[in-house]
């Protein structure tokens, strides 16, 4: 699939349980603006931490192209549930 520069793409595939967190919120999504910075935003839930990483779950992969050179974290507003199982709050992207 081509994924052309200066628009809005929306994430469709996503790993580890994350999902769109709903109706009323952002759709995950990248945009690559034209100095080749790429942009996320969304809200996403319900993430699970991936195979042998205890704190930590991919969301998804992002198409060559859109992708850093190297193994890139981010800084995201998040919670989760707490002790009484209160519902989580979703990250923002």
């Amino acid at each position: 699939m081509e994924y052309p520069a200066l628009r809005w793409h929306r994430i469709e595939a996503f790993e580890n349980n994350w999902k769109h967190f709903g109706s009323i919120s952002r759709y995950p999504k990248f945009f690559k603006d034209e100095l080749g910075r790429v942009f996320l935003s969304g809200t996403i839930t319900g993430g699970v931490p991936q195979d042998g990483e205890a704190e930590r779950s991919r969301i998804c992969y992002l198409p060559e192209g859109f992708r850093p050179l190297y193994a890139t974290h981010f800084a995201v507003a998040s919670s989760s549930r707490n002790e009484d199982g209160a519902k989580a709050v979703p990250a923002i992207l």
